[in-house]
């Protein structure tokens, strides 16, 4: 399992608009790692996405 806590902490910070945000602490402190995996692939490319907006 993964413990994505701290992630969650990251994400709190972000405007309450990010679906970064939103998509991140929907999700359970912890996860299953093959599970990880495949999100954070999503994530990543959502919050670089993100991050590119004005």
């Amino acid at each position: 399992m993964i413990n994505i806590s701290k992630l969650k902490e990251f994400a709190k910070e972000l405007p309450p608009s990010s679906l970064f945000r939103e998509l991140v602490l929907a999700e359970p402190d912890l996860i299953p790692a093959p599970e990880f995996v495949d999100k954070s692939v999503v994530w990543v490319r959502l919050f670089a996405r993100e991050s590119e907006k004005p």
